[in-house]
């Protein structure tokens, strides 16, 4: 006989049920919203990373195309440093008071202005005066796009502390690898010389043509693919800064300091190494950009290193080891009064080189663990003000102090710049204990 078929009766949702599911939803769609901003952002560092890049070959060779002398170029790079110092400060303050959405569209309108107006200089066939104004429009334009320190806020604010300096750490390869892209397309465009009209196409030209495009591209990005959701943390409406404890105010005093010394050092790189080549070594443009380029694959030493001890040391003795292997470097460099060998300058211009996207990894990652949950972008970009600073007075000084006679100049540069990474590695070996408490919240600080 055929039992009769039980009818089952669906059961519907509960209110609670359906509340927790749209909150789920929702949490998912925050969580894809976020990690596809973080995509984008690797891209702005990408381009932020290789138009730099691309241009330093550049700078030296355009300066004499336009008629200018060499201090004119340092003049051009004080404009940039400032551009740096204030875009750093008023894109903190648009993502926090607007959205970091239409921070990196800000910034990105910036640097296709500046790289723009860049590459149509030498086409406008402007006197020597005015092709210097326009130099620091450029120049300043392209300081003002400055969206290292919107990443390092935006990843603070979005990657849970567990996994933030590995995140870090990787967005800084990504940079060091921009930093060989760069070079490895500008050795191609020296190949490049021709006009159509007025318009010029060399390798100065097309190096500020092409990073325009770059920041183009970026604007399209950001515009269609970065969520205008807010992060958390970065919501003032709700979580307004507490009262920082002294402690943490001097912390974050003493790796500003330890910034600005790491920035004066990389300063001083990047304004002295060509001309050291060309005056030492006799290299031309294409052996500077291999050169570069191949010192940006060994930086990528620097952040892969973090990435795999993150877990096994801690950040501090992590900092510390890297900031004396600098000082070592710089010290090595001293003796410039008859030429070092070749090899002895690359070696130690490699070590530096991967120090210094370590040190900043680090420097990023513990500064941001020290604001703990407070909104992070003007702070970060505080930060990054002190890093334009650095590149600000070194280039008052440094380009003066290079045309010394008798090899001096460099000494010196180098000289400076190894005592300025002694300081720093003092001022993170005093407060190492204090830096371990104020970045676990285990403690209380």
């Amino acid at each position: 006989m055929l039992q009769p078929t039980k009818n089952y009766e669906s059961r519907e949702a509960s209110p609670v049920d359906t509340i927790e599911i749209e909150q789920r939803i929702e949490q998912e769609k925050r969580e894809r919203g976020f990690k596809r901003s973080i995509w984008v952002s690797m891209f702005a560092i990408m381009v932020y990373g290789t138009s730099l890049s691309i241009l330093l070959p550049t700078l030296w060779p355009y300066i004499d195309k336009l008629g200018l002398n060499h201090t004119d170029l340092g003049k051009a790079q004080i404009v940039n440093s400032v551009g740096l110092i204030f875009g750093c400060l008023f894109l903190g303050f648009i993502a926090i008071r607007v959205s970091y959405k239409a921070a990196f569209l800000i910034s990105s309108v910036f640097g296709f202005i500046g790289y723009f107006f860049y590459a149509i200089i030498l086409s406008l066939g402007l006197s020597p005066l005015n092709s210097l104004y326009l130099m620091y429009i450029s120049r300043l334009f392209a300081g003002l796009a400055t969206s290292y320190s919107l990443v390092m806020a935006y990843i603070s604010a979005v990657v849970p502390e567990q996994t933030r300096t590995g995140r870090i750490a990787i967005t800084q390869a990504i940079l060091s690898f921009s930093y060989v892209l760069g070079p490895a397309i500008e050795a191609i465009l020296t190949l490049i010389n021709f006009s159509i009209g007025p318009i010029i196409f060399n390798d100065c030209t097309l190096a500020g043509y092409l990073c325009a495009i770059l920041y183009l591209i970026l604007i399209i990005f950001v515009f269609f693919f970065f969520s205008t959701l807010v992060p958390p943390c970065e919501d003032i409406k709700h979580n307004v800064y507490s009262k920082v404890p002294p402690k943490k105010i001097l912390l974050m005093v003493c790796f500003g300091i330890t910034y600005f010394c790491l920035f004066c050092g990389l300063a001083a790189i990047d304004l002295i190494g060509t001309p050291i080549t060309e005056k030492y070594y006799l290299f031309n443009t294409l052996s500077n950009s291999i050169l570069w380029g191949s010192l940006g694959i060994i930086s990528l030493i620097g952040p892969i290193s973090i990435r795999l001890l993150t877990n096994r040391i801690s950040d501090t003795i992590l900092l510390l080891g890297w900031f004396c292997l600098t000082t070592i470097s710089f010290a090595s460099l001293l003796d410039f009064t008859k030429p070092l060998p070749l090899w002895v300058y690359i070696t130690c211009n490699g070590v530096i080189s991967a120090s210094f996207p370590a040190c900043m990894s680090l420097i990023n990652a513990i500064f941001s663990k020290i604001l703990a949950d407070r909104p992070k972008a003007t702070v970060m970009g505080i930060l990054q003000m002190t890093a334009g600073a650095g590149r600000l007075i070194t280039s008052l000084w440094a380009g003066q102090i290079f045309s010394l006679p008798s090899g001096f100049g460099p000494t010196i540069i180098y000289a400076i710049s190894g005592i300025l990474q002694v300081i720093s590695a003092i001022l993170i070996l005093i407060f190492q204990q204090w830096t371990f408490v104020a970045t676990n919240r285990q403690f209380k600080f």
